[in-house]
C-alpha cells in the first residue's frame, strides 16, 4: 500500500442543509410553485439529515477499529476485525444497534438516556426510508360522523404506510396539525435541529481517543472550528 486517504462526506451536509434552509421561502403557501420547491428542499434537508447521521455512525464504528484496516489477516482477531469492519461498511441503519452492542456491549437506545432524542432519530430515519424510495403521501380524512373524534385525537387522518408513525410522531411533538403538510420548514427544521445532539450523544460513548476525534469532526461539520 502506497498510501491511505479517507474524508468523511457526511462532514459536508450540515453546511449544504444551512444552503438549503436559506433558499427556502419563509410562506411558501403564497403559490404552488414555491409550495412545491420548498417541499424539495425539505424532503433534501431530509434525506442529508438521515445521511449525516449514518455517515457519523459508520465513522464512529470504524474508529474504534481503524487500524485493523491495514492488517493483513494473518491471525484470528485480524480477520475478527476485518469482518467487522466488512459488516460496519455495508450496514443500513437497522443494523446499528447489534454493532454498537458488539462494539459497547449494549446497543445506544440503551446507553442514551434521552428517549425523546432517540424516538426523533428513529422517526427521521423512517421518513427518510419513505422519501428516499420516492413513496407518495397518501391519506384519507374522516368527518365526526363517520367515527367519534376528539379535538387531539389524529384518528380523524388515515395516512397509508409509511407515513402512518410518522405523522403520529410529528402530532405528538406539535410539529404539525390535523390536515396539516408534513414537508413543511418546520418539520424539516426539527429533523436537522436533532442530528448534531445525537452525534455529540454518541460521541461520548466512544473510547477517549475515539470520542476526541469525532468530537472534533462534529464541530468542523457545524463550522465550530476551522482546519484552514
Amino acid at each position: 500500500m502506497i498510501a491511505h486517504h479517507e474524508y468523511p462526506i457526511w462532514i459536508t451536509f450540515p453546511r449544504t442543509i444551512k444552503l438549503l434552509q436559506n433558499k427556502r421561502s419563509a410562506n411558501p403557501r403564497n403559490c404552488y410553485e414555491e409550495h412545491t420547491q420548498n417541499t424539495g428542499f425539505n424532503a433534501t434537508i431530509i434525506l442529508l439529515s438521515a445521511a449525516s447521521i449514518e455517515g457519523f455512525l459508520v465513522e464512529s464504528l470504524t474508529s474504534i477499529k481503524y487500524m485493523s484496516k491495514f492488517k493483513a489477516g494473518k491471525t484470528f482477531q485480524d480477520r475478527l476485525d476485518n469482518y467487522f469492519l466488512k459488516k460496519v461498511a455495508f450496514a443500513s441503519f437497522k443494523d446499528f444497534p447489534e454493532l454498537f452492542e458488539l462494539s459497547l456491549g449494549r446497543p445506544i437506545s440503551k446507553l442514551i438516556k434521552d428517549e425523546e432524542l432517540i424516538a426523533g432519530i428513529k422517526c427521521l430515519i423512517d421518513l427518510r426510508n419513505a422519501i428516499a424510495h420516492g413513496r407518495s403521501v397518501s391519506w384519507q380524512y374522516f368527518s365526526e360522523s363517520d367515527i367519534d373524534l376528539k379535538d387531539d385525537d389524529a384518528s380523524g387522518v388515515e395516512f397509508y404506510n409509511p407515513y402512518d408513525k410518522i405523522y403520529a410522531y410529528l402530532l405528538k411533538y406539535k410539529l404539525v396539525k390535523k390536515h396539516d403538510d408534513i414537508f413543511k420548514n418546520k418539520v424539516a427544521d426539527h429533523f436537522s435541529s436533532i442530528i448534531k445532539p445525537y452525534m455529540n450523544a454518541v460521541a461520548q460513548l466512544l473510547p477517549p481517543a475515539q470520542s476526541k476525534k469525532l468530537t472534533v469532526s462534529i464541530a468542523f461539520a457545524f463550522r465550530e472550528v476551522s482546519f484552514e
